[in-house]
């Protein structure tokens, strides 16, 4: 038997909401009681148990991201006076290049860099790149310290030099044209990398520039790589959440071996968005934060667990399948909803626990119009407790100053008029995540004007 958690949120239904003016991002954390309940496993794929590890081949895999600078300055880190500005950076005519410099004004060093992620085991690498070295056009006294491009790691927060692959000083400055670099890693250097990469370290392709009034321009980066990095055979489901094929609205929730292997459909929804799914602990559950019951709920979104048993609404219960489910008794809700906004409306009037909300048009505040009767028929009756009534237009809502308190097979009326003014609100559940031992758990409950 395992523990099933069980949550009662109905004592929030109460409490009558105050609108602040400001946007207010809430952390709710649900209470939830354990009790002991059969609860089924989530296991769609059959031959997971038994899956084995894989290994990732690389061969002549390119690391380095925008090593022609197309992309502006994109995945690199500069440091000091830069630019990204004609063909005269750019080795390629018409292309792009990246121009570090040096003044004499404290900007005596200047620098680039990109973290590379090689394989776990690299047995070859290359290295290449086009530079530009000269003394800066219209200016006197230049001087070089060094040039430098370095494979670099990082510790305590500093960059530190694992290997220099190459180092330009005065003594052998090879003029002002464009040069090529061009190493191929020993097996020294590849074994340099390889226990960095079994340490978890970073590593860098650094390219650094220290002296006074120098123009350095670099292209065509490129560090390329053979090897191979190989994966543990962990056991287990990812979930993961994406837009459904071939449909124009909707979701997936679909799972996959740690590998990626032994992907399958969970569950699936022809509306709504998916805003957050996390497993339990146990592996037994998801929480799911769908919008796909917005029409039938107080919020734009709300957190569901979705099990072996089926999908349970956690936030402002019961779902939409169990109001149509024929176990609730219902009665009929009636009241009147006035806009004092300056702008027509045309608003869902909802109640907690109906079958469809009902459609009212309604004038500007002032005109003819502006205040209209609803009744919604077959609302069911949750028990000895207060069921909100909201107005609903796209993601604004508006909830009602009073609630109701449905009676079977009687009519009742909403004391007051539910008003909708220019500031409805967007209530949202995302993000949610479980709290270790699985009895409850954490979610984002944004409240957006």
């Amino acid at each position: 038997m395992a523990l099933r958690p069980r949550i009662s949120i109905h004592t929030i239904k109460h409490r009558r909401l105050a609108r602040p003016n400001l946007l207010v991002l809430l952390i709710a954390i649900l209470c939830l009681c354990a009790a002991n309940a059969a609860f089924g496993q989530i296991d769609p794929f059959a031959g997971l148990k038994g899956a084995t590890g894989s290994t990732v081949q690389y061969r002549n895999a390119e690391l380095v991201r925008n090593g022609d600078f197309n992309l502006d300055k994109s995945a690199w880190a500069v440091a000091g006076p830069f630019s990204l500005t004609s063909a005269e950076a750019a080795r390629d005519l018409g292309g792009a290049g990246l121009s570090l410099w040096t003044n004499a004004q404290g900007e005596h060093t200047a620098y680039m860099l990109q973290e590379v992620y090689p394989p776990i085991l690299s047995t070859r690498a290359t290295l290449s790149l086009d530079y530009r070295l000269a003394g800066r056009q219209g200016m006197q006294g230049a001087y070089l310290q060094a040039l430098q491009v370095m494979l670099a790691t990082s510790e305590g927060g500093q960059f530190k030099p694992v290997h220099t692959l190459l180092e330009v000083t005065a003594a052998n400055y090879p003029g002002p044209g464009w040069q090529r670099l061009n190493v191929d890693f020993d097996n020294a250097l590849l074994t340099k990398m390889n226990t960095l990469r079994s340490q978890g370290k970073p590593i860098y392709i650094w390219i650094n520039l220290g002296g006074t009034w120098l123009d350095l321009a670099v292209d065509n980066v490129s560090f390329r790589i053979d090897g191979s990095t190989g994966f543990p055979a962990i056991p287990g489901v990812i979930a993961y959440s994406t837009g459904r094929l071939n449909k124009p609205s909707g979701y997936e929730i679909r799972g996959a071996a740690p590998d990626g292997s032994h992907d399958a459909l969970i569950y699936a929804s022809d509306i709504g968005d998916c805003s957050g799914l996390a497993w339990r602990p146990d592996g037994l559950a998801l929480a799911i934060a769908s919008s796909h019951e917005s029409a039938h709920s107080r919020w734009s979104a709300d957190l569901y667990e979705l099990s072996s048993e089926g999908l349970r609404r956690i936030t402002n219960p019961p779902s939409y399948a169990a109001i149509r489910s024929g176990r609730f008794s219902t009665g009929t809700v009636k009241g009147k909803v006035r806009n004092v906004s300056d702008e027509q409306r045309i608003v869902a009037v909802y109640v907690e626990g109906a079958r469809d909300a009902v459609f009212v048009t309604l004038q500007p505040y002032n005109r003819v119009g502006d205040t209209a009767d609803f009744v919604v028929p077959n609302v069911a009756d949750l028990g000895n407790q207060g069921q909100y009534v909201v107005a609903r237009e796209g993601y604004e809502t508006w909830l009602a100053a009073n609630f109701v308190d449905v009676q079977p097979g009687a009519t009742v009326e909403l004391v007051g008029e539910l008003q909708v003014d220019a500031d409805g609100a967007s209530y949202i559940a995302s993000s949610p995540s479980w709290c270790r031992d699985g009895s409850g758990l954490l979610l984002v409950a944004g409240k957006f004007l």
